[in-house]
C-alpha cells in the first residue's frame, strides 16, 4: 500500500460534474447516500441495483425532492462480471452499498482508473481489495474502504484516541447500536451470520483467535453512573486499524442498546442457536421481526479507548460519539468519502478512511445531518 496520502490536490485529479454510480442505491443505506449526493451539487447520481423498476421509482421521487435534479438509473448485478464492466464505462466513482461477492467489482473499477467506495464491514473482502493497491496505483484508481459507522467512524476514533494517549497504544473500539433503529436486511443478515464466528484479533503479544460474544468487557461512558457489558464481534475496524496503524493491539467490543437482547445473543452463541438461524425460513422470520418490531432507542454510540505503553499514571484516554440513526450516519460518512474522491483529495491506491480523513472534518458533516450529535472525551 502506498506510504502516504498526497496533501496537494492536482487539477487533473478533480472530477468535474462527476457521475457516481450507487449500487444498492434504493436500499436502507443506499437511498440515503443517493439523497446526500443529489443535494451535494456538482455530482450526477446514478441509482443502480438488480431491480430497475424499483430504482426508477426511487430516482423519480429523489429528483422531485431534490428540486428537479436529474437522477439516472441503471440495472446492475455485481455478480454478472461482464455486464458490470459495461455498466461502469462512463462512471467516475462506484459506491458499493450491497455485499459484493468478492473483490472483482473493485478490481474492475480500479483497473479503469475510477474511484471506488465500499461500505462493507467484512474484513475478508476489505483485505482482498487492499491487495489490489499496486494495480490501483498503476492505473490511477482510488479506493476508500472502512466507510460507514463501524468500520469508518470507529477507525477515526481509534486514530484520535491514539493521538490523545501518545506513543504506541493498545486500542479498544466500542459499538452500541440502538434497538429502536431501522436496520437494513443485509446488515441484520451479516450480524446473524457472525453470532458464532471465530476470528483473529491483534493484542500486544500478537494475533490470536477469539469467538463472537464469548468473553466480555465493560465501559462506563462519561455521562453514565454504571459501566455496561460489551462483547467481541468481528467488525472489520479492529483488523483494518491493526494492519494500518501503529497500535500494539486492537479489539472491537459490541452491544445492543438493550442489555437483555445483548445477553440473549450471547446465550444463543454459547448454546449453538446461531446455527439454527442459518436455516432460510427462520432466518427470514428473524430478519423481518428485527426490521419491523423496533423497540427502545434509535441512538447509537461508538467510542475508542487507548492506553499508552509509555503511560506512568495508568490512564486510558477515551473519545466517543453518540447520534441517532445508524443508516443515516453510515450514509453521511459515505457521502463525505465520495466528496473527497471527487475533489481529488485521495491519491491513487487503496486506502482506509482513517488514512485520508481527520475526525474533526467528519464530525462537521455528521453534525450537519444530526444537530443533536454529541462528542465526549474522558479518561478512566
Amino acid at each position: 500500500m502506498a506510504s502516504e496520502v498526497s496533501q496537494i490536490v492536482s487539477r487533473s485529479d478533480v472530477m468535474d460534474d462527476a457521475r457516481v454510480l450507487v449500487i444498492g442505491g434504493y436500499g436502507e443505506v443506499g437511498r440515503r447516500v443517493s439523497e446526500g449526493l443529489a443535494r451535494a451539487g456538482g455530482i450526477r447520481v446514478v441509482v443502480a441495483g438488480r431491480r430497475e423498476e424499483k430504482a426508477a421509482r426511487f430516482a423519480s421521487d429523489l429528483s422531485a425532492a431534490a428540486g428537479g435534479v436529474e437522477v439516472e438509473t441503471r440495472q446492475v448485478d455485481v455478480a454478472d462480471r461482464q455486464r458490470f464492466e459495461a455498466a461502469i464505462q462512463d462512471i467516475d466513482v462506484v459506491v458499493m452499498c450491497v455485499d459484493a461477492p468478492d473483490e472483482h467489482a473493485a478490481l474492475t473499477a480500479l483497473r479503469s482508473g475510477k474511484g471506488y467506495v465500499d461500505i462493507s464491514a467484512d474484513d475478508g473482502l476489505l483485505a482482498a481489495i487492499e491487495a489490489l493497491d499496486d494495480e490501483a496505483v498503476a492505473a490511477g484508481g482510488r479506493a476508500l474502504l472502512s466507510v460507514g459507522l463501524a468500520p469508518g467512524l470507529t477507525n477515526l476514533l481509534g486514530a484520535e484516541a491514539m493521538r490523545d494517549a501518545g506513543a504506541t497504544s493498545e486500542v479498544a473500539l466500542w459499538i452500541e447500536l440502538g434497538m429502536g433503529d431501522v436496520h437494513g436486511e443485509a446488515a441484520i443478515g451479516w450480524m446473524l451470520d457472525h453470532l458464532d464466528a471465530r476470528f483473529q484479533v491483534r493484542g500486544p503479544q500478537g494475533w490470536s483467535e477469539v469467538r463472537s460474544l464469548e468473553s466480555q468487557r465493560t465501559l462506563r461512558w462519561a455521562d453514565e453512573a454504571r459501566a455496561k457489558r460489551y462483547y467481541p464481534f468481528p467488525f472489520a475496524d479492529q483488523a483494518t486499524l491493526a494492519r494500518r496503524s501503529d497500535a500494539r493491539g486492537v479489539q472491537t467490543w459490541f452491544r445492543m442498546s438493550s442489555g437483555v437482547v445483548t445477553g440473549a445473543l450471547a446465550w444463543l452463541s454459547r448454546v449453538g442457536g446461531a446455527r439454527a438461524l442459518r436455516h432460510n425460513a427462520l432466518r427470514h422470520i428473524t430478519i423481518a421481526g428485527l426490521q419491523h418490531f423496533a423497540m427502545g432507542t434509535e441512538r447509537w454510540r461508538v467510542a475508542a479507548s487507548a492506553r499508552s505503553e509509555a503511560s506512568t499514571d495508568g490512564r486510558t484516554y477515551v473519545v466517543g460519539v453518540e447520534g441517532a440513526g445508524e443508516s443515516q450516519a453510515t450514509a453521511t460518512v459515505t457521502v463525505a468519502a465520495v466528496k473527497a474522491l471527487v475533489r481529488g483529495e485521495v491519491a491513487p491506491g487503496v486506502w482506509h478512511l482513517h488514512q485520508v480523513m481527520e475526525l474533526s472534518g467528519l464530525l462537521d458533516a455528521l453534525q450537519a445531518d444530526d444537530p443533536e450529535l454529541r462528542v465526549s472525551r474522558w479518561t478512566v
